[in-house]
């Protein structure tokens, strides 16, 4: 599978910062579902997308940000068929399930290694990400038609269910416990006597109850005699976890990070029953595993092996000693320039002197001569200064002043012109002495004024910096640069791709006046502040800034290392567990230790990183982030929740737009082809009102319907009844052309333009919210 560099970059997804290790963890599990999907295709194996996955497909079009781990299911049909042909795979995918007494539950993990960690040849195919990825493959099973019958089945495999939860206690019990081994046998004789079968208590028991269960409870009943399917092991937990065996009886395929993947054909019902009607609100706690998942393996190899872990490490003697080379270097730089500068105002004077000692002498070819020199000089000084300064300093504009005057002197000298006598030398005597005074004033200034360096690296995330650099350049007294900083993605063995140089200076807005980083000399210049916003250094799995960029080495340039982060994201709230152990690969940073100051988004956001830093460097260290780390107030591009620039089509205006030129409110309305065929008749009469409320509407309001271009291939056999009654609808809308029908696909454009939205649960709904507008599921 392809996937570019950028895809690996830490980003914030609806509202929820992704690191980089994640990124390559879910590229290494999609490799795997890959060649999963690749056996199946070939053998027309039908699988869907489950749990966690299957939400994240719909409500966010690929991995739920805050999700670790990939889930599929099959029919218990397909899911032998997948046993018998895993076989298959390539060589390094390593199926588990509990005939091989690699697996402790009825669950098949497909792994692309049998360890903790992959192999060195595989590093390149899984993306640099070095622990075990995978997937796992639940099992849907058919349950009886009668309600009678379905309780028995139930009983039954509640007593399966307890009998392998006893034999977990009893496998994990460090001594023999005689109250669980009673409990179990006699729990094993129950169910002997009911189902007519014997267990070998000399073999594992738990393995034998697996195979009992999957081999001959759960083949009781076929799909032709059934309405409902179901994983019997969640079902021996839960009665009500059942669903219409018609939800999958079809495929939607939908994109999925940089795939697609299939959905079973009813997944908005599957949804409301799994995760309730609100399933598109999301929710960042609770899990069935630690999080994220390879958090084991590299705890494992840590307290286990001897292997170094790629990963930054407080160290307050480092920062300590650079701080020290800060000292050293900075020896007020500026007074040294000033000093310098001012060396040439005796020089001025003992020139200004001599020019008027040769005028009264009448000594013009060499009163000519000196006044050269002395507009040589002045043009020398301003070179320099403008290397150092900005060209709009006072001292520049006296200094082109003051040339002025020398040259018109000059021209009547040199020209012997008879204006030279109403020329006062007197006159031209107070007009240096005043220059002279007056470049020595401004030249003073110059150890007053500031210079502030901002550091982007990526344009897209220059709006986090932008209210920082409009206060600095809204004070006349400092000078301000923008200097991009170039950057590397890392191959799989995260090195940096040194022959790909990244280096952006397109993007930025027209007033952002940018410098070359080859052109800007840190060390003669040592600005007062340094503002970056990349806080890895070295430390990112994903890209590197050029080394001149690390904050521990801009930091012996300046006076104060500001750092700004480049993403924002939604608050972390205290128990939100996910967000802050995600959160530390971008807040336990060299940029943030080493800065002199952090700027973070707010006071809440600032409790986050003293908390995550004093747990990261030592309680010790607390104070020193409570009195770095600062709250302010800024927006950034990053955010998803940025609306974009409205450009309503031309087509639509006549829609759009009143009668007096204002424009209507647009409204979004979104329907899907899953609720069609989940609903039918009830989703068309939905329709119907829905369309009937808004053309009673239109003076005032836009209607946007966005719908679902797979309504045709969803229900044209499947229903074909209810694909001719929407065919119909949809034929008179567009006749009667009240409204917009977008059919084109792109729903960034429906989401940016309209002002809410409600419609069938999906990926456009989401998106609508997270720009902080009005958006609704519908219900029926």
């Amino acid at each position: 599978m392809k996937f570019t560099d950028a895809y690996f970059e830490d980003e914030v997804r609806d509202g929820f910062y992704v690191s980089s290790m994640m990124k390559k963890a879910w590229a290494a599990q999609l490799e795997v579902l890959y060649e999963v999907q690749q056996l199946c295709e070939r053998h027309h194996i039908e699988f869907f997308a489950e749990w966690g996955t299957l939400l994240g497909a719909v409500r966010h079009g690929g991995m739920i940000p805050w999700d670790d781990d990939l889930d599929i299911c099959m029919l218990s049909k397909e899911y032998n068929r997948f046993l018998e042909l895993a076989d298959e795979l390539p060589e390094g995918i390593v199926v588990s399930e509990y005939h091989t007494n690699q697996s402790d539950n009825m669950v098949i993990r497909v792994n692309n290694t049998k360890s903790a960690v992959i192999s060195a040849e595989q590093m390149e195919q899984f993306h640099g990400f070095p622990y075990a990825a995978g997937l796992d493959i639940f099992r849907l099973d058919y349950l009886p038609k009668d309600k009678e019958a379905m309780k028995t089945h139930h009983e039954m495999i509640l007593i399966i269910g307890a009998i392998v939860g006893i034999t977990i206690q009893v496998e994990e019990s460090e001594e023999k416990n005689e109250e669980l081994l009673e409990m179990q046998e006699k729990y094993l004789v129950t169910l002997e006597n009911m189902c007519h079968v014997k267990f070998d208590r000399e073999k594992r028991i738990k393995t034998q109850l697996y195979h009992f269960l999957q081999e001959e409870v759960a083949d009781l009943y076929t799909a032709a005699a059934s309405d409902e399917v179901t994983n019997l092991p969640r079902w021996s937990e839960n009665f009500e976890y059942h669903f219409p065996k018609r939800c999958y009886e079809g495929v939607i395929k939908v994109p999925f990070e940089n795939m697609e993947i299939a959905l079973p054909v009813g997944y908005d019902e599957l949804l409301k029953k799994k995760y309730g009607v609100d399933f598109m609100k999301p929710i960042r706690i609770g899990s069935a595993h630690e999080y994220p998942y390879y958090d084991f393996y590299y705890d494992y190899l840590k307290e286990n092996t001897s292997a170094e872990i790629y990963e930054y490490v407080y160290d307050k003697e480092e920062i300590e000693e650079v701080e020290k080379t800060r000292l050293i270097q900075k020896e007020n730089k500026k007074e040294e320039q000033v000093q310098y500068l001012l060396q040439f105002i005796p020089l001025f004077e003992e020139m200004h002197e001599n020019i008027i000692d040769l005028m009264s002498k009448k000594e013009m070819e060499s009163a000519v001569t000196l006044i050269g020199d002395c507009q040589n000089s002045a043009i020398e000084i301003g070179n320099q200064i403008e290397k150092e300064y900005d060209s709009e300093v006072e001292v520049i504009g006296t200094l082109e002043r003051y040339c002025e005057f020398l040259f018109r002197i000059y021209s009547r000298v040199s020209e012997s012109n008879p204006e030279l006598e109403v020329l006062s030398i007197e006159n031209v005597e107070q007009e240096l002495l005043t220059y002279v005074k007056q470049i020595e004033e401004d030249i003073k200034k110059l150890a007053k004024r500031k210079e502030m360096v901002f550091i982007p690296y990526k344009a897209v995330y220059w709006d986090t910096m932008r209210d920082a650099w409009e206060e600095a350049m809204a004070d006349k007294d400092t000078d301000v640069y923008v200097i991009p900083a170039p950057y590397f993605y890392k191959d799989a063995w995260g090195r940096a791709k040194k022959d790909e140089m990244q280096y952006e200076r397109e993007g930025y807005p027209e007033e952002v006046v940018l410098t070359s980083y080859e052109s800007y000399d840190f060390e003669l210049c040592h600005p007062d502040a340094i503002v970056i916003q990349c806080p890895y250094d070295e430390y990112n799995y994903a890209m590197t800034i050029h080394p001149f960029f690390y904050a521990k080495n801009l930091k012996q340039y300046t006076e104060q290392l500001i750092y700004i982060p480049a993403l924002i994201m939604d608050e972390v709230e205290k128990e939100d567990s996910r967000a802050k152990k995600m959160l530390k690969s971008y807040c336990n940073m060299p940029g943030v230790t080493f800065a002199d100051k952090v700027v973070v988004q707010s006071e809440q956001m600032k409790k986050v990183y003293v908390e995550l830093l004093t747990e990261f460097a030592g309680e010790d260290t607390k104070s020193i982030w409570k009195k770095k780390i600062v709250s302010g107030s800024f927006d950034s591009a990053s955010c998803d929740n940025l609306e974009k620039t409205r450009e309503i089509p031309e087509e639509w205006m006549n829609i759009v737009q009143k009668a007096d030129g204002t424009q209507k409110s647009i409204v979004l309305y979104t329907t899907s082809a899953s609720a069609l065929y989940c609903y039918q008749e009830a989703m068309l009469k939905k329709m119907s009102e829905v369309l009937e409320e808004y053309k009673e509407k239109r003076d005032k309001v836009a209607l946007l319907w966005c719908p679902d271009r797979k309504v045709r291939e969803v229900t044209r056999k499947s229903c074909p009844g209810v694909w001719r009654s929407y065919s119909e609808l949809v034929q008179k809308f567009k006749e009667d052309a009240w409204g917009i029908w977008d059919d084109s696909g792109d729903y960034d454009r429906a989401v940016n333009l309209c002002d809410e939205a409600f419609g069938d649960a999906g990926t456009i709904l989401n998106a609508v919210s997270r720009q902080k507008k009005p958006a609704a599921v519908l219900k029926l």
